[in-house]
């Protein structure tokens, strides 16, 4: 991820850590999951031209709430039956909305 891009969203990654941790869920399961996210990210965002860095920052932020929902499927998935009774996977309009709140 571009680090401007980190920079702006690390406050969104970091309620999803703190959401996650409050759910149940093991602080290296969650870290693997930001991780899976990352790169979900630069996945997507590889298929970009890398001449134009601003179209690539513009995709990372387009595609975070995104990655998160997999993130959060991925975690539940991960778990399965031994998931946390109270696991919610809030989704993507609710990572949606978390961003706008920092970007703006």
């Amino acid at each position: 991820m571009h680090p401007d891009v980190e920079a702006k969203v690390r406050p969104v990654l970091e309620e999803f850590r703190k959401k996650m941790l409050a759910q149940g869920y093991s602080e290296s399961a969650v870290e693997m999951a930001l991780k899976r996210a990352r790169e979900y990210i630069e996945g997507v965002s590889r298929m970009a031209d890398g001449k134009h860095p601003e179209l690539v920052k513009r995709i990372e932020l387009e595609i975070l709430p995104e990655a998160l929902e997999h993130s959060e499927k991925y975690l539940l998935g991960m778990y399965g039956v031994f998931a946390p009774k109270k696991a919610t996977i809030y989704g993507r309009k609710y990572w949606e909305k978390k961003l706008k709140e920092v970007i703006e």
